[in-house]
This record gives C-alpha cells, sequence and structure tokens, in this order.
C-alpha cells in the first residue's frame, strides 16, 4: 500500500510531469497496480500519482459498469458537454480532523473525451457518457494540474 498525502503536501499543487513508456514503463506498471490497491483498500472510485507523492500524469479511474480500475497515461480532457451538474464531491486528500474525507458540492462536466496512453504507449480516447465516472476522470485529471477540488468552492 501506499500512503496517501494530504491537502499541505507540496506535490499535490504541482503540475504532474509527463510519463516517458519508452524509459519507465516496468516502472509505471508496478506504481499503477499499487495506486489500484491503495485506492481500493481506502474505498475510493479513483486515484491519481500525485496524491501517493508522486508527480507522474498517471491516474485510474473505477468503471462504473464493471467496477475495475482503469489506468490512463497522461490523460488529457479534449472535449467536454456543454451540461454540467452539481453533486457531492470528495477527496481522499482533502480530510477532516478525524481522517474522514471532506465532501461538497461541486459543478462538473456531464460528459468529457479523454485522450491518454496505456501501458503500452499506444494513444486512445475514451468518450465517458457516466455521469459519476466524467466527474472522477475530471477530479483526477485535476490533480494532475495541481488542481483540488475545493479549488472550486465559494470562499
Amino acid at each position: 500500500m501506499l500512503d496517501i498525502v494530504k491537502v499541505g503536501d507540496d506535490v499535490l499543487r504541482k503540475i504532474a510531469e509527463a510519463v516517458d513508456l519508452s524509459t519507465e514503463k516496468e516502472y509505471i506498471s508496478h506504481l499503477i497496480e499499487e495506486m489500484i490497491e491503495t485506492v481500493k483498500n481506502a474505498g475510493g472510485v479513483g486515484l491519481a500519482a500525485p496524491q501517493v507523492g508522486i508527480s507522474k500524469r498517471i491516474i485510474v479511474v473505477k468503471d462504473s459498469d464493471t467496477n475495475k480500475f482503469i489506468p490512463l497515461i497522461n490523460p488529457e480532457i479534449v472535449w467536454k458537454s456543454f451540461d454540467k451538474e452539481c453533486m457531492k464531491e470528495g477527496c481522499l486528500s482533502v480530510v477532516d480532523k478525524d481522517g474522514k474525507p471532506i465532501h461538497e458540492n461541486v459543478f462538473r462536466y456531464t460528459r468529457v473525451r479523454v485522450k491518454y496512453q496505456d501501458l503500452d504507449g499506444q494513444e486512445h480516447e475514451i468518450l465517458i457518457k457516466n455521469h459519476l465516472m466524467a466527474r472522477i476522470a475530471q477530479h483526477e485529471i485535476d490533480h494532475l494540474n495541481g488542481i483540488l477540488f475545493i479549488d472550486y468552492l465559494k470562499k
């Protein structure tokens, strides 16, 4: 298991580095396995590498149809729907004094198209129509850009 870093750790506010699979494929493969075990153990639905202290552009997102975690390497949102919805959102890195994730209402796009690489370096695009999965992807990709869901809250 990997340790999940909390708000205040500098890595959560950095723009994560792109992954170069030609030189670090074995390391990234192992990291993804550990990230999946970590997020499962924590009861989460998504995790970004910066949340485990590693400034790399990797996320794992739970597929709401199969309940399996999908790794996305160097993910980038290339399209967003016009529609947004407001839902409660939490984060394993944003917790209360008892260590429980804090939940707040956040507006997110209902559908997104994400370009990413798989472990073999192949590029893919996926249109995420499921509103919850689209929310998770946006939340985790935000982590790669140093953005936390609490940044969307009104002051």
